[in-house]
């Protein structure tokens, strides 16, 4: 009865491999009686194969009585393989002798199982760690590795081996004129839990090579939230260093050779309508003096075309940088000359990603409506969100734009001045994805909509929630 309680089969074979004792579960694993299990041998229930191994194993126990403990696959009457671990000793009699062997038999088939998934995920993540090409790394909140790829031998010529042993050797290697920024980074890092961190720095290879390092790294934490260090990323950045330093040399020497071009230019048509101006005193006749006029009009040409050529150089040159919309639209206003326009900041704390040169935009917009707008005597700027997209608009009360214009004013030359300011914002929002289009009703006004897509906006609060008043910053009489 006792024996009958435990729920794993349960075994007692004399000293000559005979069963004498057996409790349910183990008729049940046999698919046998207890009737007719008693008095038969190993050889009697299970193949000679696994019989032969029981009965090898017991004599070890009989002849060094000890526990033995070993895993095996068994096969079931019905013919169903089953995971089992043996776990058996000796039995002995009042004498001390060995009387037989008592075994129990534990079904492990669901722990290998588990332990299968367990291999098959861990190889998984392992292949997709251990085989990418970036270096990757687990930082714990100790300021040691759990992991490191092995990419960083490639990168580095260090092995992950000497990463995980050594945690200061990433410091270590930064060339010394980064090495302070980037223990800076690391000191940081280790102790905020919010964020993703970036910085591009050089390392010295083992073999001495300068290397550019970009450099990711974000916070982990388990499902109960507890903190549990950083994953980084770093991705050889080299070849675009170079490639990036010299595009920049390139665009130095091209923007050397346009300025000295643009200035010498310049002077000449300087020179040129001086001459053309003297002319006119000479007593011309009105054929002569329409001539003149004509070449005045053209050298004009000529200097609007170049001073464009020193505007548009500029456009693309540095690298995009998120930028405070109120700021830039309060900038903006107060390049304008005109005492009797107010210009209305209604703008939110928003950030755009855009060109440096996006106050540009917003100056070349105000100005648009001073030169254009005829009437006008108040500008003002709001956002709002439309579906995925920040809808950045300025309006005026001036005579708005006619419906065949709409489209035509932001192409190159097109206008009543210059013909390059339109086209010249149209060219700086796109560098970042942002468009521009009128939509405003002729005869009520100009409405310019700047569209940023989802990426290149930050909100701080919602849209169309607050106005600034006086002091120039956003609602001023300039």
């Amino acid at each position: 009865a006792l024996m009958d309680a435990i729920p794993a089969p349960v075994f007692y074979r004399d000293t000559r491999g005979v069963y004498r004792d057996c409790n349910r579960a183990f008729e049940d694993l046999t698919g046998r009686s207890r009737d007719e299990i008693i008095g038969r041998e190993i050889h009697d229930f299970f193949p000679a194969e696994y019989a032969d191994v029981y009965r090898d194993k017991d004599r070890l126990i009989v002849e060094r009585p000890h526990v033995q403990r070993y895993e095996f696959a068994i096969t079931e009457r019905d013919g169903k393989r089953r995971d089992v671990l043996f776990s058996k000793t000796a039995l002995f009699d009042s004498g001390g002798a060995v009387a037989g062997i008592v075994g129990v038999i534990v079904d492990i088939g669901e722990r290998k199982r588990m332990e299968q998934a367990l291999r098959e995920s861990e190889m998984k993540y392992r292949t997709i760690a251990d085989f990418t090409y970036d270096w990757e790394a687990w930082l714990g909140p100790g300021g040691r590795y759990f992991y490191v790829s092995p990419s960083c031998e490639r990168i580095t010529g260090y092995s992950a081996g000497e990463f995980m042993d050594d945690p200061t050797l990433q410091v270590r290697i930064a060339h010394a004129d980064d090495r302070e920024a980037v223990e800076r980074h690391y000191n940081d890092g280790l102790h905020d839990n919010e964020g993703v961190g970036h910085i591009e720095y050089r390392i010295v290879t083992k073999q001495g090579e300068v290397r550019w390092i970009s450099h990711y790294c974000q916070p982990v934490f388990r499902e109960d939230g507890t903190y549990m260090g950083r994953r980084e990323n770093k991705r050889d950045v080299t070849a675009r260093k170079h490639i990036e330093e010299t595009l920049k040399r390139a665009n130095e020497k091209l923007n050397l050779l346009s300025n000295l071009t643009r200035h010498d230019v310049l002077n000449r048509l300087t020179a040129l309508l001086g001459y053309l101006e003297f002319v006119r005193d000479f007593g011309l006749e009105p054929e002569a003096i329409a001539l003149v006029e004509k070449a005045e009009e053209s050298a004009n040409v000529i200097r609007r075309q170049i001073s464009f050529t020193r505007d548009y150089q500029d456009i693309g040159v540095h690298s995009p940088a998120w930028q405070d919309l109120r700021r830039l639209v309060r900038n903006a206003s107060m390049t304008l000359y005109r005492s009797e326009i107010a210009v209305e900041n209604r703008t939110d704390s928003v950030l755009v990603y855009a060109d440096p040169l996006l106050e540009r935009v917003f100056t070349n917009l105000i100005d648009n409506a001073v030169r254009h707008g005829g009437t006008v005597s108040r500008i003002w700027f709001s956002v709002r969100e439309e579906g995925d997209s920040l809808i950045i608009v300025c309006e005026d009360d001036g005579v708005g734009v006619e419906e065949e214009e709409k489209r035509k004013i932001f192409r190159r030359g097109v206008g009543k001045n210059t013909g390059y300011g339109l086209f010249l914002a149209r060219e700086i929002l796109a560098i970042t994805g942002l468009s521009i289009r009128e939509v405003g009703a002729p005869g009520q006004g100009a409405r310019f909509e700047i569209v940023a897509p989802r990426g290149t906006y930050r909100l701080e609060r919602a849209p169309g929630g607050s106005r600034e008043k006086g002091g120039g910053a956003a609602s001023s009489t300039m």
